[in-house]
């Protein structure tokens, strides 16, 4: 990225794409050669990653950092600071380009040399607004980046766009509708479905080769990326959890919410961060906020389509789960889902792992009891999203996890785990990091978690 001025960062998530492109806008910047560098994230990641990730590294941390997010006397504050790294959200990118356009002071003096996309998959729509705004001002940067974790998340069409907001058309070329003739066909008479030519595929790649930097792992073994997903409650949900905390009771929609005894707090807390509780004995439960679902939808965007398995640990989990994946997918890729809890003869079971590891499965959801010993998926997929941690069970954890991390795994496999700052969450989650740790020292950091709270 040093000596490109156009270049798509393909690497798994948590693998380092951010230090990496910070480290490579140092050298920019020791060079002269940058004034101010433009960050197009989602907003999660505009709030959660950029900034501590500056923060974080010694050789970072003098770069200013403005976020043009919020409201639009925010965004404004953000534009107008005087800052080496803004940040901002696709959302807000159009705005940013009709202010641009709108004031004079930004006309004659461009304020950014440099834009990276943070998930470029998000620009892969070739006929949206936003990419053909961009389209008019791509000479505007000098230096165009963009970061993924699959370049490639339905189809080679979704290259064209992608590759064009890093080199203007320069290797596939300056119309979608010319890239498709040339490299792609029509299988029906209304010309919906296309696929490419024989050798189209290896051809797009080579033209693309020389500014697509895939970092690989060591294939020989199963290393392993351990990352986690922020997920950010509203300043009215997370006092509603600290409230919980202290008085031990909630009230929601006509529903009561208590915990008798501080073991029965910890769980209700460790159930509040999923965003549902139950109210009754019959497992009934409410919504509560979707934080972790905002931060599912960013994970898995980036993701792709490589399969994966998303762990849950309550009932109310998998229903939410199912809701919100069916959703994504839509009726005609519903069969990419598989709930592991639905298989219950051998048959079922052989029949699953057979279309696993044929790719067929997007997603898989399982109860880390019900994946345990005597699974082995190490041949269909390498990537984990743990949207719940178990409660109190270690075993379930690295058990879990030992499906794909196991011999005959050839790709390094990425865990991700999605966390609510500030909450039991990140407790759990630090007890199980401990390689030396146990089942006790697990309960152990529960327990130290409710001391915190003077429950003790």
């Amino acid at each position: 990225m040093t000596e490109n001025d156009a270049a798509a960062l393909v690497l798994k998530m948590s693998a380092g794409k951010t230090i990496i492109t910070l480290s490579a806008l140092v050298n920019r910047f020791a060079e002269s050669l940058l004034k101010g560098v433009l960050i197009v994230a989602p907003l999660r990641v505009c709030h959660l990653v950029w900034p501590l990730e500056i923060q974080k590294w010694e050789h970072t941390r003098w770069m200013r950092v403005a976020s043009i997010t919020g409201n639009r006397k925010e965004r404004m504050a953000g534009l107008m600071s005087d800052a080496d790294i803004y940040v901002i959200n696709y959302e807000n990118l159009l705005w940013l380009f009709d202010t641009l356009a709108m004031f004079r002071e930004f006309r004659s003096g461009w304020p950014f040399e440099a834009i990276v996309f943070d998930e470029l998959t998000y620009m892969k729509g070739y006929s949206s607004k936003r990419f053909k705004r961009y389209k008019k001002l791509f000479k505007r940067f000098q230096f165009r980046w963009g970061l993924t974790g699959t370049i490639m998340p339905n189809s080679y069409f979704d290259l064209f766009a992608q590759y064009y907001c890093l080199d203007g058309g320069k290797r596939l070329g300056s119309s979608f509708y010319s890239y498709r003739l040339t490299h792609f066909y029509p299988t029906d008479y209304q010309q919906y479905n296309w696929v490419p030519h024989e050798g189209a595929a290896e051809k797009i790649q080579e033209k693309v080769a020389d500014i697509t930097l895939e970092i690989d792992h060591d294939a020989g073994l199963p290393d392993t990326i351990i990352g986690i997903v922020p997920a950010e409650l509203t300043p009215t949900q997370f006092k509603k959890y600290k409230t919980f905390e202290s008085d031990m009771f909630m009230e929601l929609d006509g529903e009561e919410f208590e915990a008798f005894n501080k073991a029965a707090l910890s769980m209700r807390c460790h159930q509040f961060v999923q965003g549902a509780m139950y109210y009754d004995d019959e497992h009934n439960w409410k919504p509560i906020h979707n934080a972790k679902f905002d931060a599912l939808d960013n994970t898995l965007e980036e993701i792709g389509h490589a399969p994966t398995i998303i762990y849950y640990y309550y009932k109310h989990d998998l229903e939410r789960l199912t809701e919100y994946l069916l959703k994504r997918l839509g009726k005609a890729d519903a069969h990419r889902l598989a709930i592991l809890g639905n298989l219950k003869t051998e048959k079922e079971l052989k029949d699953f792992i057979r279309r696993w590891e044929a790719g067929e499965y997007w997603y898989v959801l399982a109860h880390p009891g019900s994946a345990g010993h005597g699974l082995n998926l190490q041949f269909g997929g390498s990537t984990i999203v743990w949207f719940t941690l178990p409660y109190y069970r270690l075993e379930y954890y690295l058990q879990a996890n030992a499906r794909l991390v196991r011999t005959g795994q050839d790709e390094t496999v990425a865990i991700y785990h999605i966390l609510v700052a500030g909450t039991i969450d990140y407790v759990m989650y630090k007890a199980l990091q401990d390689k030396e740790g146990t089942q006790e020292s697990f309960v152990d950091a529960v327990k130290e978690y409710r001391k915190s709270l003077d429950l003790l």
